[in-house]
């Protein structure tokens, strides 16, 4: 396809590790401890964990397999704390957040069911297994400081962690021919002016915004699905333009981009009282003026989709029912 829109996206991919959720000490990766099959004998050397920073290494269908799940993993993250016992905490002083996934991948010769231990962090609180294309809750046993639970079959294993509610590296991609365009990257971090719950509550202090550029500031999930989305609206952005019907009436035949991509963060998502009305400074994402904004994009369940929004004065008024990653749709400068 000829490519007839550009993208301005942000080139600077932030990759480095970071604190997940609040912790303030380096994250460890999950690590396989031990494994044993149906017959209880030792299967260790039958299972492999990788981590999602190392998916590359995995073949097509199960690289598929981890992205797919990533990203659906927030909204099932969130009906869990809500709603699953084994993972909802009713106090207002503590506070649940995913901490990190692998896919974990079990060798064919071996007798399945396997019994998997791997690595749990502190204050470990529960486990979600992705199979079959969905996210469930799974029982685990607690022991000396890692997690036991049965496992059929390849799926992707994401830690979920509580803690105290008061707590809280550089590689340039070149553009090759995506035709993305620099010159008008904004690198200053935005404010949300107001953030209101559906019962017309203000949660300001629970949301923010992150630019990618400020990605490592993310929880390491958040940071994961929004690389996913970011890059999937790097490759992808003239196809995304011309099949979503909503933005292509938007844009009116004429060329767009993307002036930034950014993530919507809770504190506490498992809390949030959807929907949510947001207003946003249109000026921090590099559009002077109302006449260049298009449209407000979100990604949902792995594809980039047009939100509604309207914009006064330089200001995104839109309403949400999720957090994750959106991006900012412009005229495009020739």
């Amino acid at each position: 396809m000829k490519r007839t829109l550009s993208c301005l996206l942000a080139l600077v991919m932030l990759l480095s590790l970071s604190v997940a959720a609040a912790a303030e000490t380096e994250q460890e990766d999950i690590e396989l401890v031990s494994a044993l099959d149906a017959k209880g004998e030792d299967a260790t050397e039958l299972v492999t964990v990788t981590s999602f920073a190392d998916r590359e290494e995995l073949s097509e269908d199960n690289l598929k397999m981890y992205e797919d799940a990533i990203a659906t993993i927030l909204k099932a993250f969130e009906e869990a704390a809500r709603n699953d016992p084994r993972v909802h905490v009713d106090s207002d002083e503590v506070v649940v957040a995913l901490y990190d996934t692998c896919f974990v991948e079990l060798d064919e010769n071996g007798e399945q069911p396997f019994e998997i231990e791997v690595t749990a962090p502190e204050n470990y609180k529960a486990s979600m297994l992705f199979t079959d294309g969905v996210w469930n809750v799974i029982d685990t046993e607690l022991d000396n400081g890692n997690v036991r639970y049965t496992q059929e079959g390849n799926a992707v294993l994401a830690e979920i962690v509580i803690y105290a509610s008061g707590k809280g590296g550089d590689e340039e991609h070149e553009p090759g021919d995506q035709g993305f365009h620099p010159s008008r990257e904004n690198y200053e971090q935005p404010e949300l002016q107001e953030v209101v719950d559906r019962n017309g509550k203000n949660v300001n202090d629970n949301l923010r915004v992150i630019i990618y550029r400020d990605n490592e500031e993310l929880p390491k999930v958040h940071r994961d699905v929004f690389e996913l989305a970011y890059e999937d609206l790097y490759e992808h952005f003239d196809e995304i333009s011309v099949e979503d019907k909503e933005l292509s009436e938007a844009a009116d035949g004429k060329p767009v981009a993307v002036s930034d991509a950014f993530f919507v963060s809770a504190r506490d998502s498992s809390r949030i009282e959807y929907n949510l009305r947001i207003r946003l400074e249109l000026t921090k994402y590099g559009t002077p003026d109302d006449d260049e904004f298009v449209a407000l994009m979100e990604y949902v369940d792995g594809v980039w989709q047009f939100a509604d929004s309207s914009v006064s004065d330089g200001v995104l008024s839109a309403t949400i029912d999720h957090i994750g990653p959106f991006a900012i749709v412009v005229f495009s400068v020739e």
